[in-house]
């Protein structure tokens, strides 16, 4: 079920923490992005079927690689902890809510349920010769494709991808709660409920408008609170979230194209 591929997932996290030295939260955000990328130039080269199970295969031997990292977490039991709860938990009860619900808006259907349909059935990116409307960034579409590619098609696995797609940044609020503000947790609860059904789209459809809210909220509090490291590290630290934002949906340009250069490099 597309449940498991959280495993992999866990995996690739795991081994961030372990080679960054950054909190559970930052590097979910990192290896999801990084995860994005690779699927993104293997259906570049035509090769999208082989980066899925790269992915897969090599994020399960991250995860052995790795399992002291997540001992040392549960050791800890601070807010890293909470979060990697979080991230568990969530998933499995929003996948034994929505495990058979079905498509039902009328974007879900004239475009971003096309594209993943397109992507399960052919293995391959949309273009100019597929019929679908081939200007809209494939980003959501290739995260539903890890999620289902491998299982019976299941529009329940594509919103659990979607799902995580908005959990993922969303869960970077509550790594900096002091333990001593425990108000703070059902406070930071509210807001992103609130956020995500009020202000966006809700949870339970594949609609991305939100999706470029969230991502770049997280962006911008990884650039506040990011630990003090190599070079190379604070790049990809900026860097990978712009890349998620910009495959996510067009837009996504203009939330990273303001003073591009101090993103990356100040």
């Amino acid at each position: 079920m597309p449940l498991l591929i959280l495993i992999p997932i866990l995996g690739w996290i795991g081994a961030w923490v372990r080679f960054s030295k950054q909190s559970f939260t930052q590097s979910a955000i990192q290896s999801f992005s990084l995860i994005l990328l690779i699927l993104y130039f293997s259906a570049l080269l035509s090769i999208l079927y082989w980066g899925m199970f790269l992915v897969i295969s090599m994020g399960i031997l991250f995860l052995l690689f790795s399992k002291e990292e997540y001992l040392r977490i549960l050791k800890k039991g601070d807010n890293e902890l909470f979060t990697l709860c979080l991230f568990i938990v969530l998933p499995v009860l929003f996948w034994w809510i929505h495990k058979d619900s079905k498509l039902f808006f009328w974007d879900e259907y004239s475009h971003w349920g096309i594209f993943i349909k397109h992507l399960y059935y052919t293995d391959k990116l949309y273009d100019l010769e597929s019929n679908v409307a081939s200007r809209y960034p494939p980003g959501t579409a290739l995260i539903q494709y890890l999620f289902i590619r491998n299982f019976n098609f299941s529009e329940g696995g594509i919103y659990l991808a979607h799902f995580m797609m908005i959990l993922v940044p969303s869960i970077s609020l509550f790594n900096y709660i002091k333990k001593n503000l425990i108000i703070n947790y059902p406070f930071i609860f509210f807001v992103i409920i609130y956020g995500v059904h009020a202000l966006g789209n809700g949870i339970a459809n594949i609609y991305v408008d939100h999706l470029l809210s969230i991502w770049m909220a997280a962006l911008l509090i990884q650039l506040l609170n990011f630990e003090k490291t190599n070079r190379i590290l604070i790049i990809s630290i900026r860097l990978l979230p712009c890349a998620t934002l910009i495959l996510i949906k067009d837009a996504g340009v203009f939330f990273c194209s303001r003073n591009p250069w101090n993103i990356l490099f100040n």
